[in-house]
């Protein structure tokens, strides 16, 4: 379904949802995290933007100088798969704006070198790296993300929202050189239902956007050279993603740019009798463990609204 026609407003009147909220966005400093970045800061967002690479760092913090953004903005090197600095990340971030609100697992990089090369000797172990950024740092940023979002009781559920960034090679096998960041987006989606049906249970949401390429300054000129004469993703649908995702209620989506824009795809997840009982007493459960750890009072209420709604899916799945 077309965004524009899944929700009864505008854009921009969404977008004012965004205001005031604290956003932490990893690979902020280009491609699409810097056009994120610099539109969440425009809707009055507070960024902590986290990147690899100092310089460009650097040059993004002196672009928001100017443009008046600074002080909504806190910057910090970061390696995506060394989890202590990504800790550091989150912990200074808490600390500067006192809590967190919107989590953005957006650092990845395009594929290498040919996985299937017999350039490279066999008893060689391959290069991983895509795995390690695309896939493993995006789980390490997702695991502080919800640990984070625990700690922040003054945001709603609807407010708290883990966005992880995928590619339409999610849905795409590719193979040689596309191989591992194929085999590592399509992990990245389906760790986004995961943490949807989570956030049922613990009060956040999750989605994750697909895009096609984009005439972004991550665009290497092979890459150019391969896409001429081939449509692009339009830039602003990719920002509008990031936002709608943040300032609606959504969750458990995989929303897709293509050449024509933005577009929201259902969960693509398997529909049987037998998995939906499994997952209801899955949250169930998830969420008794949730109301165990709670001061005493509240957790007999909550242990007393879980059992009343255990048994109304019980019914539910006998009649």
């Amino acid at each position: 379904m077309e965004i524009a026609h899944a929700y009864n407003s505008s854009y921009a009147d969404l977008a004012r949802g965004v205001k005031d909220r604290v956003v932490l966005i990893t690979g902020a400093a280009s491609g699409i995290g810097r056009l994120a970045t610099l539109e969440y800061l425009k809707l009055g967002a507070k960024v902590a933007a986290g990147d690899i690479n100092h310089d460009t760092l650097k040059t993004l913090a002196s672009e928001c100088e100017a443009t008046g953004f600074a002080g909504n903005l806190f910057t910090c090197t970061v390696n995506v798969t060394k989890y202590d600095e990504l800790y550091d990340l989150f912990f200074k971030t808490q600390e500067k704006f006192g809590r967190i609100d919107v989590v953005c697992a957006n650092a990845g990089i395009n594929p290498g070198g040919d996985f299937m090369s017999s350039k490279v000797p066999a008893n060689v172990r391959p290069d991983m790296k895509v795995i390690d950024v695309n896939f493993v740092g995006v789980l390490y940023t997702s695991h502080l993300a919800v640990r984070f979002f625990r700690e922040n009781t003054t945001a709603k559920a609807s407010e708290k929202c883990l966005i992880l960034t995928g590619s339409m090679a999610s849905f795409q096998a590719m193979p040689s050189v596309g191989m591992p960041y194929s085999a590592s987006k399509a992990a990245v989606l389906s760790l986004s239902q995961s943490l949807a049906i989570q956030g049922v249970a613990e009060g956040f949401r999750c989605n994750c956007i697909n895009p096609w390429f984009a005439d972004t300054n991550i665009l290497d000129k092979a890459a150019r050279l391969v896409l001429k004469g081939i449509p692009l993703a339009p830039i602003h649908a990719i920002t509008q993603a990031f936002i709608l995702a943040t300032a609606t209620e959504a969750t458990d989506q995989a929303w897709v740019i293509d050449e024509h824009g933005l577009w929201e795809l259902p969960n693509p997840s398997i529909k049987s009798k037998v998995v939906d009982q499994f997952m209801s007493r899955f949250v169930i459960g998830l969420k008794l463990k949730k109301a165990l750890q709670r001061d005493a009072y509240k957790r007999y209420l909550s242990i007393a609204a879980i059992a009343a709604g255990a048994v109304a899916v019980v019914w539910k799945l006998f009649n």
